[in-house]
């Protein structure tokens, strides 16, 4: 015969509910969603701001306009490390490469790479 817990209702006590690892997992899994959600919302409130500061910032000076300046901060700035890490980022391996050997002036890239005799002869053998 099984027995129905007591509940007392007069109790303050909470009955502890004991979860399992899933509920848990799930628990934790929303939480940390609802973390990132929130830091997405706050850099991109925080871009909206930047741009209609720039914005203003630039109908402010209305003596001369350049043209496209919208959306342009200083923290975007352009230079060899941004450029390659953008390229890591996206995953364009052998653009990043080629990008380094262009940009490295102090490596010593051969135009040209020899194969050592070895390889030569290996490949003669081969033909």
């Amino acid at each position: 015969m099984k027995l129905a817990p007591i509940i007392n209702p007069h109790a303050r006590v909470k009955q502890n509910k004991q979860s399992s690892k899933e509920e848990e997992r799930d628990a934790l899994m929303q939480q940390t969603k609802a973390k990132v959600q929130e830091r997405i919302f706050k850099r991109a409130e925080e871009k909206k701001k930047n741009k209609t500061a720039i914005m203003a910032g630039s109908k402010a000076n209305e003596g001369f306009d350049m043209g496209g300046n919208e959306g342009f901060a200083l923290g975007d700035q352009v230079n060899s490390e941004t450029v390659s890490m953008q390229l890591l980022n996206e995953g364009y391996m052998q653009a990043y490469i080629d990008f380094f050997y262009l940009t490295d002036k102090d490596q010593n890239c051969p135009s040209v790479i020899e194969p050592p005799e070895q390889y030569q002869k290996e490949f003669k053998l081969l033909q």
